[in-house]
This record gives C-alpha cells, structure tokens and sequence, in this order.
C-alpha cells in the first residue's frame, strides 16, 4: 500500500515495484505450518527522498495495530531478507513519485544480486554509473537496451532481459565486448570512463561474490550487513578484488579506529589472498571525496550524494595503505598541505587542530 497522509492505496500491480519519493506499506499474513496460527508483518518502507511526516507515521501504527502487530520501519538499501523474499525474491526501485513516472521516460536502471536477491535500481543516466559487473537496462525513445557487463551472472541477466520487455516490445541485448558499436546507446551515456576494472571478468566464476562490511567504533569491529552513519563512521568493505577502508568526514580525527580498520584489512588481505587471482590492494578514501567508480556501483547504499552532506567535493581523497599509516603517525604538517579544508591529511578534523609559528600545525 502507498501511505501519503492519512490515505493507504492498495497496489494491485507491481508489488514489488517501489518508488524512492514515497512511503509503502507492506502487510504479510503467513500460516505457520506447525501450530496452524496466522500471524501478520507489517513493514513500513520510506524512500530516501520520499517527504514524510508525522501523518504517514500514524497510519502505518494505526495499520499494524489493526492487525494486532507493530510496524517495522524499513529505510531504503536496508531492507530485510524476509520482506526480500515476500516480493519474490526482487526489489525494483525506481526515482521520483509513481503517479509522474513512465516507462517511455528515458531512463537507466542497474540489475544487481546479493545473496540470492535481485535489486533493480533505476540510476542517474550517466556512463559514470555503468558497470562491468552488472546488467543495465538502458531506456531511449522507444527502445530498450539490455546491456550485460563481462562480470554480470546469470540471475541478473535473466532478471535485465525480464524488466527490459515489462518495458516496451523494442528490446535490444547487448553483451560487452561484443556488442559495442550500437551508437545510439554510447551516444546517450557518453564516452567518459566508466567501472570496468580488470577483475571483473572473474566474477561469474567466484564461489562467493558477496561484498562484506564492517563499522569500526570504539576500538571493536563488528559486521554489519548495510553501509549507515557514513559521515560519522569509519568502516571497511571487502569488495572481493580490493578491500576500502571508508573515513566520514565526521570520524577523520578517530585515529584509533582507522589505525584498526587499516590493520585488519592488511589481516584479512593476507587470509585471502590464496583464494583470490592476484593479492587484493588496499584503498583508503577519505570523506569528503568522490567514490571510485567500482566502489560506488558495488553497493546500492552507497551514494555520493547523501555521504558527502556538503555537496560532492570535485576531487576524489584517495590514499594507500602507507600512506594512511604516514598521515596518523604525523603530529605537525606544514601549513601548504592544510591549504585546502576538504583534503585535510587523515587523521585530521578541521575543528581540532591548533597552529604554531607559520608554517606548523598539530592536532590539538
């Protein structure tokens, strides 16, 4: 059910058909096998820019207490597993309120899978945003593109060529590497770089695909399965082929915590090395930062606009793993390296440093 106000509209269609500026509603009865008792879940979904108010709040509560249970609230790219596999094992979600969107619109959607689910998310249209590593349905006047990146699987070559006919009858496949002359489908993303990093070719033949993360906080390190808090947190991704450690803007001074987070990458590195083609590097971006392409089309939850709340900056703060260690042992920097607030040296908030003579500076 669509929740706006205190109205709730029933979908009869596309069920698992989301749209990121609304508010769902989504009711569950089950029967257990065992003791023979329903028993009914109610989840409340909020989209990343859906405007909800204290209105929507009361009539999801009114409606799990109707069915005698509390509502779960469900942010968007958090979404749990059971409700996952209520919509059937595939979530789509598509930008903007439903009553505004077509399928005519020229539009650019990712097909990703994540431990047996399919996420069909609908992106900005830009060549920035393809990847080597998933499927892509590609929308233009009256044709739909399905594109297959070399890493792309099998589900989610399945699931592409699926949503790309719930589009339109005018379906075109196209497989990277050999399908690359279409002009019109180039001339639409452009021709800047995009994720196509090397490793990618090996991802349908991995046993295990799955990005793992963790959140670093006072001094623990404890898997977490979605990316929250991004500004404020220091977390660290195995992407399978590289590994990020990934500073907040807000936990640049947490020295102690990315002092962990760069030992334990350099320990898991080392454990998986053997399983892996080649010894998976180590990179270490430091908010605010733009996000290495890979990186950000590997995870749903990762956008650069809601991790950087000042606006995405027009550089990108990389650094390697000795490098990082360098910039937390540093006590004094000379004041040419401070010139620019949004490229501080790690280990640094702007807030607590103090400065001696003219050309030094130490963290307060």
């Amino acid at each position: 059910m669509v929740i706006s106000g205190n109205n709730a509209t029933v979908l009869s269609r596309e069920t698992n058909v989301f749209h990121d500026a609304e508010v769902l509603a989504i009711v569950h009865r089950s029967k257990s096998k065992s003791s023979g008792l329903v028993s009914t879940v109610v989840w409340g979904w909020f989209g990343k820019n859906c405007a909800a108010s204290d209105l929507e709040q009361r009539k999801l509560e009114e409606l799990s207490k109707r069915y005698g249970t509390t509502v779960i609230t469900v942010e968007q790219y958090a979404e749990p597993l059971d409700m996952l596999r209520v919509l059937g094992n595939c979530l789509v979600v598509r930008q903007g309120k439903r009553e505004h969107w077509s399928a005519d619109n020229t539009a650019m959607h990712v097909v990703r899978s994540r431990r047996g689910i399919v996420f069909i998310d609908e992106l900005e249209l830009n060549v920035r945003n393809l990847c080597s590593g998933f499927s892509y349905c590609l929308t233009v006047l009256e044709t739909i593109y399905v594109w297959y990146g070399c890493g792309s699987v099998a589900s989610e070559r399945k699931a592409a060529l699926a949503y790309g006919h719930s589009l339109g009858a005018n379906v075109v496949e196209l497989q990277e590497g050999q399908d690359n002359g279409d002009e019109m489908f180039w001339m639409i993303l452009g021709d800047d770089a995009f994720a196509n990093a090397d490793y990618w070719h090996w991802r349908p033949s991995t046993a295990d695909i799955t990005p793992r993360i963790w959140k670093v906080s006072e001094q623990t390190v404890q898997p977490v399965e979605f990316l929250k808090a991004i500004p404020i947190m220091v977390h660290l991704i195995d992407c399978v082929w590289e590994f990020f450690v990934v500073v907040g803007s807000e936990a640049r001074a947490q020295r102690q915590n990315i002092r962990i987070s760069l030992h334990v990458a350099s320990e898991l590195v080392k454990r998986v090395a053997w399983r892996r083609p080649y010894t998976p590097p180590i990179h270490v971006v430091v908010l605010p930062s733009q996000l290495p392409l890979d990186l950000k089309i590997h995870l749903r939850e990762l956008d650069e606009s809601s991790i950087n709340p000042q606006g995405v900056p027009e550089h990108m703060n990389l650094l390697t793993v000795h490098e990082a260690y360098d910039h937390i042992r540093r006590t004094s920097w000379e004041r040419f390296s401070l010139r620019d607030p949004l490229m501080l040296p790690l280990g640094i908030h702007p807030e607590l440093v103090t400065y001696h003579g003219t050309s030094q500076f130490v963290p307060s």
